[in-house]
């Protein structure tokens, strides 16, 4: 998990699937009860890296 946010945050978490639904594209896991659950790719490493942050290197807001 890579959004700083989350609480779950620098957890590698056991990957499903990623899927693109109608509400946005999801990545797919197993939580810590063994249950599936889901959260958008982007707070994920599996979302392509962004290369205006990359360019910015934390300079822009």
């Amino acid at each position: 998990m890579t959004h700083p946010f989350h609480p779950l945050f620098g957890r590698e978490l056991e990957f499903i699937e990623r899927r693109q639904r109608w509400r946005g594209d999801r990545v797919y896991y197993f939580d810590d009860v063994g249950d599936r659950s889901k959260v958008p790719t982007e707070w994920t490493s599996v979302a392509p890296v962004d290369v205006f942050v990359v360019a910015a290197e934390g300079e822009a807001a």
